[in-house]
């Protein structure tokens, strides 16, 4: 689930490459399409905080219907850059959430129509 107990989302999506990632398989958060995103939504990295974060991907038929979850923002010291924990079970396409859920997602998307 990508919202809190109100049914919002737990961050407007960031996009990030979910093949990047540190020694402990956290996702970096420093890749420029991730920092374009985190601008563009004035978003300021806060350890512990939580993010929906997403990919592109798509269905067979080549219909948008990108992976995504929630990761727990951390920053590494001894790299000196910021990386997202995420529960690699956890991730999903967007088909698989809720219905209200997944419109939510899809709203607040960059270059996608509502």
């Amino acid at each position: 689930m990508i919202s809190d107990e109100k049914g919002r989302l737990m961050s407007l999506p960031v996009w990030v490459d979910f093949m990047r990632t540190d020694w402990e398989r956290r996702v970096k958060l420093d890749l420029p399409g991730t920092r374009d995103d985190l601008r563009r939504w004035g978003i300021q990295l806060v350890d512990g905080m939580h993010l929906v974060l997403y990919t592109e991907d798509a269905d067979a038929e080549g219909r948008i219907d990108d992976l995504v979850t929630v990761g727990t923002v951390r920053y590494d010291d001894d790299e000196g850059r910021w990386a997202a924990e995420i529960d690699w079970e956890k991730l999903g396409h967007v088909s698989e959430l809720p219905p209200d859920e997944a419109r939510r997602y899809r709203d607040g998307r960059p270059g996608l129509d509502p």
